[in-house]
């Protein structure tokens, strides 16, 4: 449901917000798109959906045919949502997965929520390559703050930047990884 609202909201309303409200939400593989603000309540909590492959992700941008997603935002209201990865709802429990998979994304901005960890072997914010037409593309332009991640694995942690240029890192913290 999720995917048809952003989907709807990109490509036949040109753009907008969505308001997710409170309450407790099961994601996997969602793709964020261009021109698409999406603010959660403070009382909502995300998890990850069950399914998937052998790397999974709770949200991604920029890859393969998906093309390149510009003007995209996730910010929580007031003191915050939650994402919460701290407790494994999957039948087979799978701890290769990463809150968000970043690509081609341009003009982007991702604020004000906690990650409860389960130790998972990704950071949270994987900032990536990707390949299209021969050409290689990477986050540009954004903005990465307010976030707090728990449990985090050694040497892993909230971010982890492959490629990217112009992003502002600000008001992080992660306990047991690396910010």
């Amino acid at each position: 449901v999720l995917q048809e609202a952003l989907d709807d909201i990109s490509n036949n309303l040109g753009g907008g917000t969505l308001l997710i409200p409170a309450g407790d939400y099961y994601f996997r593989s969602v793709h964020l798109r261009s021109n698409v603000q999406i603010e959660v309540d403070e009382n909502a909590r995300f998890y990850m959906a069950p399914g998937g492959g052998y790397n999974t992700w709770m949200f991604e941008m920029g890859f393969g045919d998906q093309g390149k997603a510009e003007n995209v935002s996730m910010v929580g209201l007031g003191e915050g949502f939650t994402i919460d990865l701290s407790i494994d709802r999957t039948p087979e429990p799978n701890e290769r997965i990463a809150v968000f998979r970043m690509g081609d994304i341009e003009n982007f901005r991702f604020a004000n929520f906690t990650i409860e960890d389960n130790k998972t072997i990704f950071a949270s914010f994987l900032v990536g390559v990707t390949q299209r037409d021969n050409d290689l593309h990477w986050p540009v332009n954004g903005i990465i703050e307010d976030i707090t991640q728990h449990n985090s694995l050694f040497g892993y942690g909230l971010v982890q930047t492959y490629a990217a240029d112009n992003i502002l890192f600000r008001n992080l913290h992660s306990e047991g990884g690396i910010t």
